[in-house]
């Protein structure tokens, strides 16, 4: 009976008989053992890291140390058989570790390329980053941006998100609302099109045009660098469907000495941060421990407001006629609960992440990983562009006086009516009971704050726990790996109880949870690494909201929860990096992926060619195809909920057979996968050590795009219409003149597979790196404002005496940046 080994052999054999033609002929039987020799690349640039100091490790133990030459090309001759550790140190690069390589008896010689990051200047790191060689030399071969995160804490950005914003090609959302959800965009795509990796696997909600990744919660600490990668090929280790591009955190990994650091940062606003990082070897076991807490009691810190614009309509005074309550300068509506309220912009966000990793022999290792983001944020009385500007205000007011003509503006002062020619009618404390105000009078009288309601809270968190064991097996590394991600958001968007006009609710929960694992087989050969592996995940999504509403739109006043959702993919990859030579280099993966949701198989190859003619310039050229899944909520059939036929309204035109007009809201289980093909163009050329320029063009073709419309009620045969109201709201639209309506006329509002897009772009860029760090770069930053708030409203450019800050109104932006100091001590 044949051994788990053997079969494994065996598979090996065959997989490196499919491709041969990127095999080389193995040199002889060396004398005097095993030469070991490899180069160092830049992970982001593609050109090979001269001068990097390369140490040799067996047992933990120093044996040998080279230096890479012009090529970024190392050697160590002479060396016995057994397990090595290669450690990697260049000037303005991460201090890196490459996988664990194997020298078997009797070979001639083991090579192997791997990539390292750039370190860009700032707080020294003390963690290196453990690199799979695989994953860093496929994003030399594409657009990719890698971020130290150590600015985050350094130069005071809010957000990982928020340094993202300054990569060329990424986009970034967010509200006027200080800490308000954020979302990002690759290359222009929606940004549900991008995938969020941790350490290589999805996180977050996972489907296009769904909920999306908020970046609020994406991590301040405990990251070792993010990198952003551009296009079809960013689909990470498990498969994650991409076709913008994906963000990957990494996190911070053992490290062969013991280092501590306390980090304590304090700047305006009352904003603090406090971060531990701790790593090691003790024994067999590494380790790796971060946490970190920031927060702020906001720009309003516990303040009390008058929301002026609001006494435009009256709290106390009921209203009238039918109509609206009127203006009201009175003490009891200022001083009213409902106009003046305490206002925040405070949030809290925490970060921990735990990594131990064991090593049972040379050969066989088991890693296990716990991360933790949290974010909360207070918005109350501080939502979305909550002031009305005195121009607009005067605009209103204009509008309105103009509306009355003749006729007289008439309010009800004490049960009687009054009324104002020419000008508004106010209620306010004066003997007459209410004032007639003129345009600019009413404008001066009631800019500014306009409130964001109250009880305005919100809740991000995301926890994920993986495990990976690695097993050298002769010339290969078999890897198998697990995780489980919990993310959530909560969103409570007015007082648990009727508060005056606020309240109760609405609330919403958002719960993802999703599962999955990794086989692999990694294993090379004088010029070839060869890959192969299986990968699934399916994730659960269950949504809730208060009030809840039925699909026949019955809503009761409970909170409840839809039915679950789940969306799950499996795919098999071959990948193969073939180096025929130090100046030519490619990378080929071959993905099929199964989607369960849409019963389709997509078929995604990607192939990337670098050409390097001398050790300072890089051509690349790669392309490829990939595929977005569709968010499940967009396939779940539910009950339509039918509009009445008597409120239909004509369609807007009338011409043809094909004007349509909507009767219900209905999800579409004939979707597809979106699907992309791109192809990028990369030169670079490198001035000096630390200095280069980069020029990308790309293009890519999207196909099957998912878009919001009306399409035939006969195009989702899922969903019979009843007969006899498909005849009433025929009747109802014969009434249209020019339309012979015909069941073709009627349609549901839907989400479908129809437009193609084309995105192309050129991204010019230079890097340039100090070749030392200061002392207060090494040691501790202090940070001034770069950012200015952005939001005029009552600006005097606007008509206002004053600014919003001067007013204590919204700011946008980050202006949390205006005084920063953090100081960190490490051992």
């Amino acid at each position: 009976m044949m051994s788990f080994a053997d079969v494994l052999r065996s598979c090996r054999t065959a997989a490196l008989a499919s491709v041969f033609f990127f095999s080389a002929t193995l040199g002889a039987l060396a004398n005097h053992g095993t030469t070991i020799s490899g180069r160092i690349l830049d992970v982001q640039t593609g050109l090979p890291v001269v001068s990097a100091t390369v140490e040799l490790l067996r047992d933990g133990h120093r044996v040998a140390v080279a230096k890479t030459d012009a090529d970024g090309v190392f050697r160590f001759r002479d060396r016995a058989p057994g397990t090595y550790d290669v450690l990697i140190r260049a000037i303005g690069y991460q201090t890196t570790r490459a996988p664990q390589l194997p020298v078997a008896m009797g070979e001639p010689e083991v090579s192997f390329e791997t990539a390292i990051d750039r370190q860009a200047a700032g707080m020294r790191e003390i963690a290196y980053v453990a690199t799979a060689g695989r994953a860093a030399l496929q994003t030399t071969t594409t657009i990719d941006t890698h971020i130290d995160t150590n600015i985050v804490q350094s130069e005071n950005y809010q957000r990982l998100g928020d340094v993202l914003t300054s990569v060329p090609g990424v986009i970034t959302a967010t509200s006027s609302s200080v800490g308000d959800d954020m979302s990002l965009s690759i290359r222009g795509y929606d940004p549900t099109e991008t995938a969020t990796l941790l350490d290589g696997h999805p996180i977050g909600p996972i489907g296009a045009f769904g909920n999306g990744y908020n970046f609020n919660v994406s991590p301040f600490w405990g990251l070792s660098g993010a990198d952003v990668i551009f296009g079809s090929g960013a689909s990470g280790l498990f498969g994650a469907s991409t076709i913008a591009g994906a963000v990957n955190f990494e996190t911070i990994n053992p490290t062969r000495h013991d280092h501590v650091s306390v980090t304590q940062g304090v700047g305006s606003n009352d904003k603090l941060m406090s971060g531990f990082l701790g790593t090691g070897t003790v024994g067999k076991l590494g380790y790796a421990f971060a946490w970190g807490s920031r927060g702020t009691t906001g720009n309003f810190p516990t303040a009390r407001r008058l929301q002026r614009a609001l006494l435009q309509s009256s709290a106390v005074h009921p209203a009238y006629a039918g109509n609206a309550p009127p203006p009201d300068l009175t003490a009891a509506n200022v001083n009213s609960d409902f106009n003046n309220y305490v206002v925040s912009g405070g949030y809290s966000q925490k970060n921990f992440v735990g990594k131990l990793r064991y090593a049972f022999s040379p050969r066989t290792s088991l890693q296990l990983t716990a991360y933790s983001a949290t974010d909360w944020s207070n918005s109350t009385g501080n939502g979305d562009n909550d002031y009305q500007t005195y121009p607009y205000v005067l605009y209103g007011a204009q509008q309105t006086i103009a509306g009355l003509g003749n006729n007289p503006n008439t309010i009800l002062v004490n049960g009687q009516p009054r009324s104002c020619y020419h000008s508004i009618a106010v209620l306010e404390d004066v003997p007459a009971g209410y004032t007639c105000m003129t345009a600019k009078q009413y404008a001066t009288a009631f800019y500014g704050p306009f409130g964001g309601g109250v009880d305005r809270l919100r809740s991000l968190g995301n926890q994920d726990y993986d495990a990976r064991a690695t097993q050298l097996l002769g010339a290969g590394v078999i890897t198998l790996e697990a995780y489980a991600d919990a993310y959530n958001y909560n969103a409570q968007k007015g007082p648990p109880v009727p508060y005056g006009p606020y309240g109760p609710g609405p609330y919403y929960l958002n719960l993802y949870k999703t599962r999955g694992y990794l086989v692999s087989d990694d294993f090379a050969s004088s010029k070839n690494d060869v890959a192969f592996g299986y990968t699934w995940l399916r994730q659960t999504q269950n949504d809730g909201a208060f009030p809840y509403t039925l699909a026949d739109g019955t809503t009761y006043p409970y909170f409840g929860y839809n039915p679950q959702l789940s969306l799950a993919t499996a795919s098999y990859f071959v990948t193969e990096d073939w180096t025929p030579s130090y100046r030519f280099s490619s990378v080929g993966s071959f993905w099929i992926q199964r989607s369960v949701d849409t019963h389709t198989t997509s078929v995604n190859p990607r192939l990337s060619f670098v050409y390097r003619p001398d050790p300072s310039d890089v051509v690349r050229l790669t392309g490829g195809r990939s595929y977005s899944e569709p968010d499940p909520s967009l396939i779940a059939l539910a009950p339509p909920v039918y509009g009445s036929p008597t409120s239909v309204n004509c369609p807007s035109t009338t011409t043809g057979s094909s004007a349509l007009t909507a009767i219900a809201s209905e999800a579409d289980p004939n979707l597809k996968p979106e699907t992309a093909q791109d192809l990028e163009v990369a030169v670079g050329h490198r001035f000096t050590a630390t200095t280069n320029l980069q020029v990308d063009l790309y293009q890519s073709w999207e196909s099957d795009a998912l878009l919001g419309g009306l399409v035939p009620i006969s195009q989702i045969p899922q969903v019979s219409v009843p007969a006899a109201l498909v005849t009433r709201y025929l009747q109802r639209l014969s009434q249209c003149p020019g339309l012979n309506p015909t069941p073709a006329n009627l349609a549901f509002s839907t989400t479908y597979n129809a437009a193609g897009a084309r995105y192309r772009g050129i991204v010019v860029s230079a890097q340039s790196s100090p070749i030392r760090n200061s002392a207060a770069q090494q040691y501790g930053l202090i940070g001034a404002g770069v950012f200015q708030p952005q939001n005029y409203y009552g600006s005097a450019a606007q008509g206002g005496p004053t600014s919003a800050v001067q007013q204590g109104a919204e700011e946008f932006g980050l202006p949390f940046r205006s005084y920063w100091l953090t100081v960190k001590v490490g051992v």
